[in-house]
């Protein structure tokens, strides 16, 4: 009788051990590095498109995402990750002397509306992608003060030269 238990005790042993292997073999199998299926989202890549070689930095802040601000350069990106069913919202902290042109998004499964200085992005519950383009120009060159003393005193001149043309002529009709 204790022979017999012995072995029905090491049967269920095994039987518990190899069923823990298969659920252990069935998660990493399963499961993608760096994704839990817990939390499925979508990727998101931001690209800044400005004046090639300029140095000009342009700050990102976000809220939804997994980062909450960033920077970028002319030709740099930066990925972004955004929780499946949340609405994330990225909006670009203009410089002074630049203006947001226009914003560009490729999506797969991602809803995206523009709003002043950014975007708004739906991610879909099953996951997805999107690539945004933020294209930025400089605002027109606005006269510095010594340009416009220069218009000034240009101006100045040109009617100095308009009053003494006028006297000039009033002289001759006299």
């Amino acid at each position: 009788m204790r022979y017999l238990f012995n072995q029905s005790f090491d049967l269920l042993c095994f039987i518990v051990g190899f069923s823990v292997f298969i659920i252990i073999f069935a998660l990493f199998v399963t499961l993608q590095p760096g994704k839990s299926y817990a939390q499925i989202g979508c990727e998101v890549r931001i690209v800044k498109e400005g004046i090639p070689g300029d140095p000009t930095v342009f700050p990102f802040v976000t809220t939804g995402t997994d980062s909450d601000e960033f920077g970028l350069e002319n030709g740099e990106s930066q990925d972004l990750g955004i929780p499946g069913g949340v609405t994330a919202t990225i909006v670009e902290e203009v410089p002074d002397g630049w203006v947001l042109q226009n914003v560009e998004c490729e999506t797969e499964n991602v809803i995206a509306t523009e709003i002043e200085n950014g975007i708004q992005l739906f991610c879909s519950p099953n996951g997805g992608a999107a690539q945004c383009f933020f294209i930025n120009v400089q605002v027109g060159n606005i006269p510095t003060l010594s340009e416009w003393g220069m218009i000034a005193a240009a101006a100045g001149l040109g009617l100095v030269g308009v009053w003494f043309a006028v006297r000039r002529r009033k002289m001759q009709d006299a």
